[in-house]
């Protein structure tokens, strides 16, 4: 009966923990959204079980990404906000801070691209994709059960 109980606390205090994120990243678009005089918006909320499964060099480092998808989304903004401003809110909705390699030879002139991720060790619930670009900031966003190995 103790490992029942110890087994549910665990499934409702996880099931917490996963709606409270999720609820600070709609929290961060919502924001955007009531911010912006054009915004150009879009999701796709679809169960799509071993959709991720793809080798990367991650800043030089081989790396396996596995797991499955549950929802996408899109948002492009306007310059009306500064792009330091949507990343403050990703970092006040205590979101991680992934560094990335700036490659310059790929890179659009004048684009940055930062990724926020929400997970514990190599399982990521949630990535965040900010790209500051000369006329936009772009954020997209990708939610599911991903996990991220070295090969």
């Amino acid at each position: 009966m103790k490992r029942i109980s110890t087994i549910i606390l665990a499934v409702f205090i996880s099931s917490i923990s996963a709606i409270a994120s999720g609820d600070e990243a709609e929290k961060i678009y919502t924001t955007l959204k009531e911010s912006q005089h054009e915004v150009f918006s879009m999701s796709l909320a679809k169960e799509m079980v071993d959709f991720f499964d793809m080798d990367i060099d991650f800043n030089g480092n081989e790396q396996v990404i596995t797991g499955d998808f549950s929802e996408g989304k899109l948002m492009i903004l306007d310059k009306g906000m500064h792009p330091s401003e949507v990343l403050r809110l990703f970092k006040k909705a205590n979101y991680k801070l992934v560094e990335l390699e700036n490659d310059d030879k790929n890179d659009e002139e004048g684009s940055e691209i930062f990724l926020y991720v929400q997970g514990q060790g190599k399982n990521i619930k949630e990535a965040h994709f900010i790209i500051d670009e000369e006329e936009k900031t772009i954020v997209f966003s990708v939610f599911g059960d991903i996990q991220v190995n070295i090969k």
